[in-house]
């Protein structure tokens, strides 16, 4: 068993989160830019969403335990950590999850707040 520290928490997606797979107008894939992430015997190379990226590490400056989670299993979520160099930021890399099992109904009891940093900036977390 794996434990995060004690404390508040903040929860990170890799794709479309801290990396885009759609590349910005004017950006080639051999913009310098891009990121190249390697995973499973693949390569992929990504746009960095740099807001998101430096949203979490003001998160773990601030003693926010960081959890990186990705649909693509901890695996692929690790090699994105590891292509950011963002290995002194984020306690714990897992698969996103696919159920949460709670006593309340309502998940933004919980949860807390939502925040969607698009590549220009932009909060675009519907209220």
């Amino acid at each position: 068993m794996h434990k995060v520290p004690c404390g508040p928490t903040a929860f990170f997606d890799v794709d479309g989160t801290l990396l885009s797979w759609d590349t910005p107008e004017g950006v080639d894939i051999n913009d310098d830019r891009m990121v190249s992430v390697r995973c499973r015997g693949h390569c992929e190379k990504l746009f960095p969403n740099q807001h998101n990226i430096k949203l979490l590490k003001q998160f773990a400056q601030r003693g926010i335990a960081v959890i990186v989670w990705s649909a693509g299993g901890s695996d692929w979520a690790e090699a994105v950590v590891q292509a950011l160099n963002l290995e002194e930021y984020v306690s714990v890399v897992t698969g996103k999850p696919d159920y949460y099992i709670d006593d309340l109904e309502n998940p933004r009891e919980f949860m807390g707040k939502h925040i969607f940093i698009n590549l220009d900036g932009e909060n675009n977390a519907k209220k």
